[in-house]
């Protein structure tokens, strides 16, 4: 399958996605698709949390280092 990372072009960001993206292989493999997962990675003594959701073709992974847009935060069950 297709790793795809979003959000980041710096090379420890990138690193610590793709350490994201390994773990998540091992627990659920193909299935789990379209749930997304966070994950806190430490990489070179640096702790980085990513979001990692399983398609049909691919995995997507997102650096969230930042602010995020107010569409992508969820709120459960807000009225």
């Amino acid at each position: 399958m297709k790793v795809i990372i979003k959000g980041d072009s710096i090379p420890a960001h990138i690193a610590a996605a793709h350490n994201a993206v390994e773990r998540h292989k091992e627990i659920y493999g193909v299935s789990h698709l379209y749930h997304e997962e966070i994950y806190d990675v430490k990489y070179r003594g640096k702790r980085y949390q990513i979001e990692v959701t399983t398609n049909k073709a691919s995995y997507i992974a997102n650096v969230l280092a930042g602010h995020r847009k107010l569409s992508k935060v969820h709120y459960g069950s807000a009225a």
